[in-house]
C-alpha cells in the first residue's frame, strides 16, 4: 500500500499524511486483539512503518511544465495587516521604505 505522491498536484501534502495516518491507525484498530497481543512489537510496528511508507517525491525534468495565471484582485479584500493597510490609504505619507508606527 505504498504511496506515492506527485508533487504540484491537486493534492496537498498535509493532505496525503493525514490520508495515511488514518489509515494506519484504522488498521491497527481493527486488528484482532490475540493478534496484536501476541505478535514481536518491533515486528509489528516495522510491519506498519513498511506498509504505510511513502516513496520520496521524484521530479522528473522531461515532464516539467510552466503555467501562469493572470488574476485581478481586489484590495479592499486583502488583509495586509494594519501597519500596510495605513500606508495604502495614506496617500499624503512620503514614500519610504519604513512602514508609519501605529
Amino acid at each position: 500500500m505504498r504511496q506515492k505522491i506527485i508533487p504540484f498536484q491537486a493534492n496537498s501534502i498535509v493532505s496525503v499524511f493525514q490520508s495515511i495516518n488514518k489509515q494506519a491507525f484504522e488498521e491497527i484498530r481493527t486488528e484482532p486483539k490475540e493478534q496484536i497481543l501476541h505478535v514481536n512489537e518491533s515486528q509489528y510496528i516495522e510491519h506498519i512503518l513498511a506498509k504505510f511508507r511513502l516513496d520520496v517525491p521524484e521530479i522528473f525534468e522531461s515532464q516539467k511544465t510552466v503555467a501562469s495565471i493572470e488574476q485581478t484582485v481586489e484590495v479592499e479584500r486583502v488583509n495586509f495587516g494594519s501597519r500596510l493597510a495605513k500606508r495604502l490609504h495614506d496617500r499624503s505619507a512620503p514614500s519610504t521604505n519604513k512602514c508609519p508606527a501605529e
